[in-house]
């Protein structure tokens, strides 16, 4: 039984797309905050706070699961060559917050019914936890590397990286795999070798309601949108849709009254430009845009991961 890691993902469809694009080799780029959903479990948290206070020392549970988790990743794709890409941060997410002190103002560990005392001793120990992953998976350049950008946010790595061709993550036969269930991550399906396999539940699905997808440059829309179909709009359209319908899980206000199923009609009716100095260029646009138009923008330069990546010190890559 895991207590921290609960991400489970199909890999048929991964196998799918090496296969049929006649692939290599592959990389990993996991998103350690969002496969562990034990972060935000208060039993979890009161279970590493008891047994540090009785025993004194950490538990390093979480790293057993996740040298557990790699290693069985590894030997399900060792013939392609797996390496592994881990990312993630205390938090603060300071490039965003400097525009948007509101953004991400709403902390799970917060909202939990327990002593202050206890938020803030394990908040040490996912510190630690943190620190000893950063030190480990940066041990063997061969095969991982870990980002700990601490008080940047640390979502844009998978962009950044690929952006950079790093691990010849843009090379013909190299696939990229992003395990995350962050919409945010969407965007970066705009490289077209590039994945999001998103795990979690549906309540609408009852009990056995686990859900799993991989989704990719033409369908990633789908799931911010269910009943999108496949055509003019894709993962270029990503960062514009949540700059205007706004993102609840990070505290963006969008523009009122405007859905996902709303913002891409408009985006394909007019044809909306995806990038900040597009949108302030273009002349004829829908009223309920131009009205917005500074809501937008703003919107756009929290979320869009190659605004965000100017905003972050290059020593923190």
């Amino acid at each position: 039984m895991n207590f921290y890691l609960k991400y489970n993902f199909e890999y048929k469809p991964i196998f799918d797309i090496i296969n049929n694009e006649k692939k290599k080799r592959i990389n990993f780029f996991i998103d350690l905050q969002s496969i562990c959903a034990g972060f935000y479990n208060r039993d979890v948290v009161l279970m590493e706070v008891g047994r540090y206070v009785s025993d004194g020392k950490i538990s390093d549970v979480l790293l057993t699961e996740y040298r557990d988790y790699l290693i069985n990743l590894y030997r399900r794709f060792k013939q392609f060559d797996p390496y592994f890409v881990t990312f993630f941060d205390d938090g603060a997410c300071l490039q965003n917050r400097a525009l948007d002190k509101e953004y991400k103002n709403k902390n799970s560990m917060d909202n939990m019914q327990m002593e202050v005392e206890n938020i803030q001793l394990f908040r040490t120990i996912k510190k630690y936890y943190f620190q000893s992953i950063y030190e480990q998976y940066n041990m063997k350049p061969d095969v991982s590397k870990a980002y700990y950008l601490k008080e940047y946010e640390a979502d844009c790595i998978p962009h950044y990286c690929i952006m950079n061709n790093l691990f010849d993550s843009q090379e013909f036969d190299v696939v990229n795999i992003m395990l995350s269930k962050d919409k945010d991550l969407l965007q970066t399906c705009k490289f077209k070798n590039t994945y999001q396999a998103i795990s979690g539940f549906k309540p609408s699905m009852g009990v056995k309601g686990h859900y799993s997808k991989l989704f990719g440059y033409d369908d990633c829309i789908e799931f911010i949108y269910p009943n999108f179909k496949r055509g003019i709009l894709n993962a270029n359209h990503i960062s514009l849709i949540l700059a205007i319908t706004g993102d609840k899980a990070d505290v963006v206000t969008g523009v009122k009254n405007i859905g996902p199923a709303k913002a891409v009609k408009l985006i394909q009716d007019y044809n909306l430009p995806t990038t900040v100095d597009g949108l302030k260029s273009v002349k004829d646009l829908p009223p309920i845009i131009k009205d917005n138009l500074n809501l937008i923008i703003s919107n756009l330069k929290i979320v869009d991961f190659e605004e965000q990546i100017k905003r972050i010190p290059m020593e923190r890559f």
